[in-house]
């Protein structure tokens, strides 16, 4: 079934991020993805490049994080996923910009509860959580706006 890494002699990773695809690539998206559990977080950056035929994925980036030691509410690290999530977004656009037209882009979470938070901060409301969304100096100030939801039923909070 599985293979061992010892086991495992060679190992291909293109960097071309156009590798493979024949045809004319109609757009190309970001969508980057935030999640936790109670122990880590993470985030990871792919690029959806469309063409007429079909899409194609690639993922350009990722970055994980221990948690905390003191321990932390899961919607409060769905909020630092989320922030890692935009920065590693960001980082991958900037990038890019000077090789691709990026069309659009996104970043994804599926906790109702850490989504909530973030529209009240959109709207300016103080949260016990809005300092874990402050940006980073040097960050760009949009990162917020372009969050959205990505519901699941294995993920009610």
């Amino acid at each position: 079934m599985g293979v061992s890494l010892k086991e495992v002699r060679y190992v291909h990773a293109p960097r071309c991020i156009c590798s493979g695809i024949s045809e004319k690539v109609v757009s190309y998206e970001l969508d980057g993805f935030g999640d936790t559990s109670d122990r880590a977080y993470c985030a990871m950056v792919y690029l959806e490049c469309v063409t007429h035929s079909g899409l194609y994925l690639r993922l350009m980036a990722s970055k994980t994080r221990v948690a905390p030691l003191v321990k932390q509410g899961t919607a409060r690290l769905e909020l630092m996923a989320g922030r890692i999530a935009a920065q590693l977004k960001d980082a991958v656009e900037k990038a890019l910009q000077s090789r691709i037209a990026i069309n659009s882009a996104h970043v994804w979470l599926d906790s109702v509860t850490a989504l909530y938070c973030l529209e009240q901060i959109r709207k300016g409301f103080e949260t016990d959580h809005k300092r874990a969304m402050e940006p980073l100096p040097g960050s760009r100030k949009s990162s917020r706006s372009w969050i959205a939801g990505c519901h699941s039923n294995d993920n009610q909070e």
